[in-house]
């Protein structure tokens, strides 16, 4: 995450799996280049508490459940296309998330989860029901909403005080 050039998003997804799964205590053999050793990554417990799991039969509030997924990288959009994006219609949440071929649909009555499968996102078009589910963060930097205003902070402080590229002072609020 700290490297600035990023990995295609398909990598970023295995990479999250993999330190997802060792978080969650799993064991196994990683195969790893020098480079991908010396990368910067989230703490275990910071990535295991960005994990999202879905199970039917329990409750979620669809409201914080869709503000966690914006905190977790996604984007709201009025339907799923790609990897990365949610959409709600009615009792219904959709979520391509980060490491799957096909987007998941989330269907609730009330705050229960009464119904997770994967679908066909041009076809919309039902392909499997899932018992549960587990939704990645999208990006290997995992901010959680208590952060967010302090992390927001911090980017406008560094922004004002990086050199402008016309070589004048410091930036103007809002520029």
């Amino acid at each position: 995450p700290y490297d600035p050039s990023s990995p295609h998003p398909g990598i970023t997804a295995q990479r999250l799996d993999t330190l997802a799964r060792l978080a969650q205590g799993e064991s196994g053999v990683v195969l790893a280049t020098a480079r991908g050793l010396l990368q910067r990554l989230p703490r275990p417990e910071r990535l295991r508490r960005g994990v999202l799991e879905l199970s039917v039969g329990s409750e979620y509030d669809p409201g914080a459940l869709m503000e966690r997924l914006v905190f977790m990288g996604y984007e709201r959009l009025p339907e799923v296309e790609t990897v990365g994006q949610f959409a709600r219609r009615g009792g219904i949440l959709d979520v391509y998330a980060s490491g799957l071929a096909d987007p998941l649909r989330l269907e609730f009555d009330g705050d229960t989860l009464v119904s997770l499968r994967r679908f066909d996102a041009s076809t919309q078009r039902s392909l499997e029901q899932l018992p549960t589910a587990r939704v990645l963060p999208r990006y290997e930097v995992v901010i959680e909403p208590g952060e967010a205003a302090a992390v927001g902070e911090r980017l406008r402080a560094a922004r004002d005080e990086a050199p402008r590229p016309d070589g004048e002072g410091e930036a103007p609020p809002g520029d």
